[in-house]
């Protein structure tokens, strides 16, 4: 019954959004230099139907800010190794196009109506989906008074997912650099309760990695009858090293939030300090560390521009290709960045539990899976086996 809904769902968002493009295309086939723009809205839903087919899922946030933020040289990489599947898309979009301009060209719905029903429709649909997704949750609410922007593109993500969802995308992208520039030029104090200790004897490396939250009950490190942590629970056995932590409870059940009152001054009840005193990035610059921010999370989004805010202050950031969502691949990235007798403050934002764990394990998790494991429905134990 569910599948069946939700892909009845998905034929009716497919064939609104069909629908809208159709009209728009009516539109330019009446308008003075209407093929120019035909073209570059084909070249823009060529580029959405191979990314689609190729990841699974449309532009996010965090991809078009890797569109933007890239170099031509590591474009050319990312492209050519389907190059050939772009290329077959855009002629047969591009054939099927101008097949139908002329028959557009003739039709008796002229661009004046077509607008005048593009407008109506799009209209309904936002009616539409605030009814289904915000009007009756809670947080959606509070998204929608906070990041107005960013709540709309999350609604139409996999609604419209050609043109619309890269429109309105590239306008969050825009909205959340120059709140993120603002972010970064504002004048921060430190507290005035915090003192610097000007010992000689400050680490030459600090760490620090932050997770996702999972229960303390699946972990074999606290008495969990499967190994789940296998390198954790050989590190407990070291002497002088205290590995344990009792009665820890998340700040927050959202990432966007957890970092802001764990990484800054803010609080529940006042926010503020976020935005006018010193955060950890700040105060590891001050004191003379170079400050680097390594995540496999995403830098925008609706859940991600607090990450974003605060990786800004940092002397290097580098986040992962959002297609890639293995944290062990953050090692890599650490052990470039590593300088020997350099003072360091780097951070390590997990993806953790975040994705569905078939798309990320190998041989040495396949080896360590039991039978119990290996039919735990919610594959949260190969989650911890594989990152912990």
């Amino acid at each position: 019954m569910y599948i069946a809904h939700k892909q009845g769902a998905n034929w009716m968002h497919s064939s609104i959004n069909s629908f809208l493009l159709l009209l728009i295309y009516n539109i330019l086939s009446k308008v003075k230099y209407g093929k120019i723009l035909v073209i570059l809205l084909t070249f823009i839903l060529c580029f959405d139907i191979t990314f689609t087919v190729l990841y699974r899922s449309p532009i996010s946030l965090g991809v078009m800010a890797s569109i933007l933020e890239t170099t031509w040289v590591e474009s050319y990489s990312m492209l050519k190794g389907f190059w050939h599947i772009a290329l077959i898309s855009l002629f047969l979009l591009l054939l099927f196009i101008f097949k139908s301009q002329k028959e557009l060209k003739e039709s008796i719905l002229n661009k004046k109506k077509s607008f005048l029903i593009f407008i109506i429709s799009s209209c309904l649909l936002f009616t539409y989906l605030y009814q289904t997704d915000i009007k009756g949750n809670e947080i959606e609410r509070y998204n929608l008074k906070t990041l107005p922007l960013l709540t709309v593109q999350k609604s139409i993500y996999r609604r419209l997912p050609l043109f619309f969802n890269d429109l309105i995308v590239y306008l969050c992208y825009r909205q959340e650099m120059r709140a993120m520039e603002k972010f970064i030029h504002a004048e921060k104090e430190i507290p005035d309760f915090l003192t610097f200790n000007e010992a000689d004897d400050q680490p030459e490396k600090i760490f620090l990695v932050i997770g996702e939250s999972s229960l303390r009950g699946s972990y074999s490190l606290y008495g969990y009858s499967l190994l789940t942590t296998p390198s954790l629970d050989s590190l407990s056995k070291l002497e002088n090293i205290e590995f344990t932590y009792h009665d820890a409870i998340a700040v927050a059940p959202l990432t966007r939030e957890a970092i802001r009152l764990s990484l800054s001054f803010a609080t529940p009840n006042y926010g503020m300090p976020f935005f006018t005193k010193k955060n950890i990035i700040d105060l590891a610059n001050e004191v003379g560390y170079e400050t680097i921010w390594i995540s496999n999370q995403d830098k925008l989004g609706i859940y991600d521009n607090n990450i974003g805010y605060i990786a800004s202050c940092a002397s290097d950031s580098y986040f992962l290709e959002s297609k890639s969502r293995d944290d062990l691949e953050l090692i890599k990235v650490l052990e470039s960045k590593l300088v020997k007798g350099k003072k360091q403050f780097i951070v390590l934002h997990m993806y953790g539990s975040h994705s569905w764990y078939g798309d990320r394990n190998d041989d040495i998790d396949k080896a360590a899976l039991t039978n119990e494991m290996n039919n735990d429905p919610t594959v949260l134990l190969k989650n911890i086996l594989h990152l912990v």
